[in-house]
């Protein structure tokens, strides 16, 4: 591609790993080669199954903790953090290589959120990647500092949820 642009999907509704899943494929459709970084996930999950078969690389950091940051300790979530920041670096490195021209980083806007990235250094990896890599960017919450680099912003909005109804997550639909 000539021009690679900043994709974000945004929100606390469902649906925006799957936006990204689903740019993937179309993106892996048309011979673009692609990859995934999913931040702050130890669950195994359909959508990670779906893009190995395809070919697609889905990298997660090397954690297996899949309780959520608020109920770590503050070493344990330190360790937990590490480790998310050693995964953010692959990516990035990834982004720089020339080996992809779409890259999806998965939950990265909640990994900022919680404390994990520097917005600075985010915004100054996602600026100064190669011309022709489109980045897509999910989590439930866009910092005002990215929204002029990006080139899309969708946000998904929760209306009524399962959860709502005390409802457990179901793998293959919400995960």
């Amino acid at each position: 591609m000539e021009t690679g642009l900043l994709q974000f999907y945004v929100g606390d509704g469902k649906g925006k790993t799957t936006a990204a899943v689903g740019q993937l494929v179309r993106a892996h459709g048309a011979g673009l080669r692609c990859a995934m970084y999913q931040f702050l996930k130890a669950r195994p999950s359909g959508e990670t199954e779906a893009l190995g078969a395809l070919g697609i690389p889905v990298e997660r950091a090397d954690t297996e903790d899949t309780r959520f940051v608020g109920e770590m300790s503050p070493t344990e979530k330190g360790a937990y953090l590490m480790a998310q920041r050693a995964l953010y670096t692959k990516a990035v490195h990834a982004i720089r290589s020339g080996d992809y021209d779409v890259v999806a980083l998965d939950e990265i806007l909640d990994l900022l959120q919680l404390g994990g990235l520097d917005l600075d250094a985010l915004r100054m990896a996602l600026t100064s990647r190669p011309a022709g890599v489109e980045v897509l960017l999910t989590g439930r919450q866009m910092p005002r500092k990215l929204w002029d680099i990006a080139g899309y912003v969708t946000a998904m909005r929760a209306i009524k949820h399962p959860f709502e109804d005390g409802r457990s997550a179901r793998r293959g639909i919400e995960y």
